[in-house]
């Protein structure tokens, strides 16, 4: 039967066939088996038998394109065609040559098929058979001598091939083998070129023998040919074997570097050592460590990582904005395309309220969250958590020890029956109103004594001081606890600190295109 091409935003019934748009050299035309409209444009359709493709809301299953001829009674004559195709680098000429063997046909006729004339000729083809274990086939081509097969002897063609490659022979020469059925061929009214055998493309592997008959090829799969890599080009760890500054290697950039990846000062002079050390230096993602000044686009690095550092390239850090660049590359001073948004450090005067989390700053500009700060009376580890207007929230409490006043200390411990109330001897003094630290209680905000009172614990005779709390203590283990008054605060300069590690983005995200095993991927 003829097959009809694939269409677009076509309904099709399950059971209907066709055959994909352009000719496909596997042999296989498509099944609908659950029906629909076909999607508006051609599916990647399946390269094996019973594989599956969604097409709009059709499904298709790959099916031979010659099984339902030959599962009849009276199957039609099998048709073997075969096609030469040498190139041009290793024989001089691309033109195809097209014949068929002069059998199951009337023997004298040259045959058309897919509009190309397939001439007969005596040549005898065998081997193409396949096994399920040991090696694949070796066909053999059987010439003969006398006939013309481009337009002199076949001994005359392989001495005009070995005067472009010496001792070639053919070698290397596309054969393909194409099978159909008579009826199929051009002409015959079920005409139809989608309608073959899987296409088998072999290589001319060696000339076999020659003499003044016959010429023997043997021929070969890509797989089984003499000197063949899979993959072809050979991989050697640690070796790039990109062409540098190529389609493959893509580097553009005016960062130049010798084979020892030292800086140099021209594209003249650039030269890749072809190790993962050398596409690093022009293409991997780094960090480095610097300083910026709020409202100045000029971020000076502390490290020697400017080297690598082109215009162009994205910069992340501390007080710069989103999608910032370089614009300029000077020594260690990199040019942005924005200002800062703060400092990388400042001073600035400030004073702390009496919740020891709050400081009201002179002025805020050149601060931001997450910058480290130090002063009289604050803890090691204290940052910024949060910035409105002119004052500061801290991350943790200010240290009582250092900004109160001592009132006093004394030993005491979580009554069993609350969770917020100390238990001490009913002679320490405490008072309501002042603040206390020790083990169990919470450091982001102050702890106060709230009510304060005498009463028997587990005994009559037993009289203990009850202290309330208002916040909860986190151990019910007898601990130090600290009790203190805090007065008004002084005004005192404080010294702010952002993080000073900056990350320097290629324009490729760090894809490193290095052509060898290891290191082709992604580098952060």
């Amino acid at each position: 039967m003829a097959f009809t091409a694939w269409a677009a935003s076509t309904s099709y019934s399950v059971g209907d066939i066709r055959r994909a748009v352009a000719l496909v050299p596997t042999g296989l035309v498509f099944k609908c088996t659950t029906a629909g409209t076909s999607g508006s444009s051609e599916p990647d359709w399946p390269t094996d038998v019973n594989g599956t493709t969604t097409d709009g809301g059709v499904t298709w299953t790959a099916v031979s394109a010659v099984y339902a001829d030959l599962d009849s009674l009276a199957p039609d004559t099998i048709i073997e065609l075969f096609e030469l195709r040498p190139t041009l680098e290793l024989h001089g000429t691309t033109a195809i040559t097209r014949w068929h063997c002069g059998v199951a046909t009337d023997g004298v006729s040259n045959i058309t098929w897919n509009g190309n004339s397939y001439v007969r000729m005596p040549v005898e083809a065998d081997g193409f058979d396949f096994s399920t274990g040991g090696a694949l086939p070796r066909p053999t081509l059987k010439v003969a001598n006398s006939f013309p097969l481009f337009t002199a002897s076949i001994s005359a063609l392989l001495i005009d091939v070995n005067q472009v490659t010496p001792g070639n022979d053919l070698g290397g020469a596309e054969v393909r083998r194409i099978r159909t059925l008579k009826k199929f061929l051009d002409g015959q009214p079920a005409a139809d070129p989608a309608a073959t055998w899987p296409e088998e493309i072999w290589y001319v592997d060696r000339k076999a023998s020659e003499n003044r008959n016959l010429i023997v090829f043997e021929l070969a799969s890509k797989f089984d040919l003499a000197g063949m890599f899979v993959p072809k080009r050979q991989l050697l760890p640690n070796i790039c074997q990109w062409e540098y500054r190529s389609s493959e290697c893509t580097y553009t950039g005016n960062k130049y570097f010798d084979v020892n990846d030292s800086a140099v000062g021209s594209l003249a002079a650039d030269r890749c050592g072809k190790r993962l050390t050398s596409c690093n230096k022009r293409f991997a993602n780094f960090e480095a460590t610097g300083a910026i000044s709020n409202g100045s686009n000029q971020l000076v690095l502390t490290n020697s990582a400017t080297e690598t550092v082109a215009v162009g390239d994205i910069v992340e850090g501390f007080g710069i904005p989103d999608s910032t660049t370089v614009t300029n590359v000077a020594g260690a001073t990199i040019t942005l395309s924005a200002n800062a948004t703060s400092s990388s450090s400042a001073t600035v005067d400030g004073t702390l309220q009496s919740d020891l989390i709050r400081i009201i700053v002179t002025d805020a500009s050149a601060l931001d969250q997450s910058m480290a700060i130090s002063g009289t009376g604050l803890q090691a580890g204290t940052m910024i958590a949060s910035i409105s207007g002119t004052t500061v929230t801290l991350n943790q409490i200010a240290d009582l020890s250092v900004v109160g006043t001592a009132a006093s200390s004394f030993s005491a411990q979580r009554l069993s029956t609350s969770t917020n109330v100390l238990v001490a001897d009913k002679d320490v003094s405490v008072s309501v109103g002042q603040y206390v630290t020790g083990t169990g209680l919470p450091t982001t905000v102050l702890t106060s004594v709230t009510y304060v009172t005498e009463q028997a614990v587990n005994s009559p005779a037993n009289i203990k001081k009850l202290i309330t709390l208002n916040q909860t203590i986190s151990t019910d283990a007898s601990a130090t606890y600290s009790f203190y008054s805090i007065g008004t605060q002084s005004e005192i300069a404080y010294s702010y600190v952002g993080p000073s590690l900056y990350k320097i983005k290629k324009a490729n995200d760090g894809v490193l295109p290095f052509g060898s095993f290891p290191g082709a991927g992604r580098i952060k």
